[in-house]
């Protein structure tokens, strides 16, 4: 491995994240930056020793790149006590592009955006431009880097722990609010979890489907409001645009299924909400036109 490393470190310019990185399936427990200096000092050991027993040049120009890329301290101090003279340069990450210095900045954008959203759990999803994508997979292929994570990967996982620790959320599998982000561009796109209604309503007679708005055929447009559905007085527009309301979501999907002559069990799902938790009181005793709400309840899937 370190002859590898060695090889990367001398014709290459990683950030000790990515340096980690293509090791990290290998001692976990660290994070990837942790791993990369690890990394650092077992190499800057290993050319130490050549150098000090066979004062091997090479050795020392490595010795002089890691201690002006990265600034290890201890390596630092050795080779000024030699008499050698270290500028620390400012370097971009070949793979990253030194993306894991602005993940703070990232973070309280998104933080911004998500803050009009009622949740508990969250996702983070992760785009990122294909060059860069390419870049990573090439660099893997060339040096046959089999324990290697990705990219995508470590930035969902450290950008989830910057929100986790400033908003104190937590990460699911299912969770309320999924949130993908492009650290590059900072295009940001959140998806909240569908809020399912379930109850039993008396139809008194008429309709209880809503019409389907004939100019964009459900889609959504200016003369429907952008719900897909024609004003009236059916149970699913009635009850289907209060719940919005509730719940400040932007559409609804409506189904039912008859348990007698004059009732029915409905179920909305309500599309995008903002808020997750809704009064229902206000809709248990319902009563209009052409129904009346027997039960109601929002249930969880």
């Amino acid at each position: 491995m370190l002859e590898k490393i060695k090889e990367i470190i001398a014709h290459r310019t990683l950030c000790l994240n990515c340096l980690g990185r293509l090791y990290g399936g290998l001692l976990t427990g660290l994070s990837n930056k942790e791993r990369g200096k690890a990394i650092l000092i077992a190499l800057s050991i290993d050319l130490l020793e050549k150098f000090l027993q066979a004062n091997d040049q090479e050795s020392l120009g490595l010795l002089m790149k890691i201690a002006s890329v990265y600034g290890l301290k201890p390596l630092e101090q050795f080779l000024k006590e030699r008499g050698r003279k270290i500028e620390r340069k400012v370097t971009v990450c070949e793979i990253c592009r030194s993306i894991f210095g602005k993940l703070d900045e990232v973070t309280e954008e998104i933080i911004k955006e998500i803050e009009i959203y009622d949740f508990n759990t969250f996702m983070i999803g992760i785009s990122i431009p294909t060059e860069i994508e390419r870049a990573e997979d090439e660099f893997k292929s060339k040096y046959r880097l089999s324990f290697s994570e990705s990219l995508r990967n470590e930035l969902s996982r450290e950008i989830g722990k910057l929100i986790a620790e400033k908003l104190g959320k937590k990460f699911a599998r299912n969770p309320d609010l999924t949130i993908i982000v492009n650290p590059y561009t900072r295009e940001i796109r959140i998806r909240s979890r569908d809020i399912i209604i379930e109850g039993i309503a008396r139809i008194k007679g008429g309709r209880v489907f809503s019409s389907v708005c004939k100019l964009c055929r459900g889609r959504g447009c200016s003369v429907c409001n952008f719900l897909g559905r024609i004003k009236g007085e059916e149970i699913e527009y009635v009850l289907g645009k209060k719940l919005l309301e509730l719940y400040k979501g932007q559409k609804w999907s409506f189904s039912i299924k008859w348990i007698d002559n004059d009732r029915i069990r409905f179920r909305f799902r309500i599309k995008r909400p903002v808020k997750r938790e809704g009064d229902l009181k206000g809709l248990k005793k319902l009563r209009e036109k052409t129904f009346e709400i027997l039960e109601i309840q929002q249930v969880i899937e």
